[in-house]
């Protein structure tokens, strides 16, 4: 038996069904529509996003703050992994693999392979594109209001469902 989760937006619940011809008969006006299986892979994008989401949220709270108190190296760590996790997110829903080893520019060239839109996102200037590990940063506030610029931006992407071109 599939179990099928189908958000119904208007009731702001999830209904389980077993069958789509259930689905239909409950709700008419989806005859045809096909909803989408919860699986694994679905829920580890979920959880990507979400973690995304928090790492760039804080990433503009520091931001936010005057420049004398920012800490410039949370906008640059949240800022990269966010970039890094919006990116892993287009990729799995994609059904690719991610190369290994996983750096920031290796991410970036398999979704430019995908969609040239990521051909609009800069990251020459993030200097720790290449790294691996997560021991280098920028101090300079300019330098990391740039990188959380390119974070909102990969998000827009590889977020957004409208198609590639």
């Amino acid at each position: 038996m599939t179990i099928i989760i189908c958000k119904v937006d208007f009731l702001h619940h999830f209904s389980f069904f077993d069958s789509g011809t259930l689905l239909e008969t409950i709700f008419p006006f989806l005859k045809g529509v096909k909803p989408k299986p919860f699986t694994m892979q679905n829920q580890n994008v979920d959880i990507l996003i979400s973690e995304a989401d928090q790492l760039l949220n804080r990433a503009e709270e520091e931001l936010q703050r005057s420049e004398e108190d920012v800490t410039a190296y949370l906008v640059c760590h949240n800022s990269r992994q966010s970039i890094n996790n919006y990116l892993a997110v287009y990729l799995i829903k994609n059904g690719v693999e991610l190369n290994q080893p996983v750096t920031m520019a290796k991410l970036m060239d398999q979704c430019r392979e995908l969609d040239g839109r990521f051909d609009l996102i800069d990251i020459s200037q993030i200097f720790c594109r290449h790294e691996e590990h997560d021991e280098d940063y920028c101090l300079n506030i300019e330098k990391v209001s740039d990188c959380l610029r390119i974070a909102k931006l990969t998000r827009g992407f590889a977020i957004n469902e409208s198609p590639a071109y």
